[in-house]
């Protein structure tokens, strides 16, 4: 029922809350060509979106005044999944603004569906039409939720109109897998509220460990351990910065890097699951039932029907797993540590596994192999007030941040 809490539309399931898993398989089937790359060009896609989002942070932002990362993590993740979904992205980063509200009203409504989900009591009430639809974006709305909803609406009516599903982006995938006007409709929105913000989580993760962690000078491939009063660097890992200015020379990867390159470089790998590991995109759920007989769980019987799940964030601070440092970020932990494949396996729980784990995986990796080696690779970030914490963080179902201010420069020797 917690899935069932968050149904966009409690008369037709879709593939994010359906409680049937032959309808979740055969909707799977489905959509799965658009989430893997099979019936749309995401890598391209993707480092089209890089690629103007470097232009604009270096028009707007670099060697100028303090800017809020975490605004520009959320815009360049609504850019991707619009881009993706809509053959067109709406164009956050280029307006470099919270268009039309979305942003500080999907903040909102997280809480309030965290809300919704977990007080089982009001489940009856808002599977009412009358409640329901008041909960519900409104695509007439002329701010907020409901304005991109709106505008999503309006281009996938549009296609259906003129029957046109050759176009190689989710809509005219989807469209070529059978999907009605409807049930592309609810997978968009899946797709902006499960595939922006997520991903942005662990975008603003990385970052800003790599910036505020103070172990970042080396010296003959040795790191060496600073305090934040003594180096006088900027606060980044300087090993990736090493990494990357070694790969180019040597011309190891292209530019940009593609995702087989990204996913040859270990150090790289380790940063992005450490990242996941001190913000997993989210907070707890991934609920299952325990099947009608029962099941014995770590040596405790469960009664048929119990609603599992288990805590992220928790679980990524298991010292049992990650050691007694789980508060560091240390990324050399799944290349040192003779469990480092266990340790990966466990973060990547995050993304639910077998048949119901998350669609838009490929999409996520792939936006987070590129963004971090381009971006690093392109400027150099610190914080404008290292002496307090990097951001404004509040936590529901997933984490919100903002006040992330970082100043931005130049790359330099890259």
């Amino acid at each position: 029922m917690w899935w069932a809490a968050g149904r966009i539309d409690y008369q037709r399931p879709s593939l994010a809350d359906t409680l049937d898993s032959a309808s979740h398989d055969k909707m799977k089937a489905k959509v799965a060509g658009g989430y893997s790359g099979r019936d749309i060009d995401l890598e391209i896609i993707i480092d089209g979106q890089i690629a103007k989002l470097v232009d604009a942070m270096r028009g707007k932002h670099v060697g100028k005044n303090m800017v809020d990362f975490a605004d520009i993590s959320r815009f360049f993740t609504l850019d991707v999944i619009t881009r993706l979904a809509y053959g067109k992205e709406f164009g956050w980063v280029e307006a470099d603004e919270d268009l039309y509200g979305y942003g500080a009203e999907i903040s909102k409504f997280a809480a309030l569906g965290a809300l919704i989900s977990d007080v089982t009591w009001l489940h009856p009430f808002v599977r009412w039409s009358f409640i329901n639809s008041r909960f519900k974006p409104r695509p007439a709305a002329s701010h907020g939720v409901g304005k991109v909803v709106g505008l999503g609406r309006e281009q996938i009516r549009k296609r259906f109109a003129e029957n046109k599903n050759d176009d190689r982006d989710m809509i005219g995938s989807f469209m070529r897998h059978g999907l009605t006007v409807n049930e592309i409709e609810d997978e968009a929105l899946i797709q902006i509220f499960a595939g922006s913000d997520t991903t942005a989580i662990v975008i603003r993760s990385v970052m800003l460990h790599l910036i505020a962690t103070p172990r970042v000078c080396l010296e003959s491939g040795k790191a060496i351990h600073y305090t934040i009063l003594t180096c006088l660097l900027p606060l980044l890992d300087a090993r990736l910065k090493t990494n990357i200015k070694n790969a180019v020379s040597s011309g190891e990867v292209s530019t940009p890097i593609t995702l087989a390159q990204a996913q040859s470089l270990p150090y790289l790998q380790a940063i992005i699951w450490e990242g996941f590991r001190m913000r997993p995109a989210v907070t707890y759920g991934h609920y299952k039932v325990v099947p009608p007989g029962g099941d014995t769980i770590a040596g405790i019987r469960v009664p048929g029907g119990t609603a599992i799940g288990h805590n992220h964030y928790g679980m990524m601070r298991n010292e049992e797993i990650f050691g007694g440092d789980v508060d560091v970020f240390r990324p050399e932990r799944y290349l040192d540590e003779p469990n480092g494949d266990e340790m990966q396996r466990t973060v990547e729980l995050v993304f639910g596994t077998g048949r119901w784990m998350c669609v838009g995986k490929q999409v996520a990796l792939m936006e987070l192999n590129k963004i971090f080696w381009e971006l690093l690779r392109q400027f150099d970030f610190q914080l404008v007030n290292p002496a307090k914490p990097g951001w404004t963080e509040t936590s529901s179902v997933t984490f919100t941040h903002r006040d992330m201010w970082i100043r931005i420069t130049e790359a330099e020797d890259l």
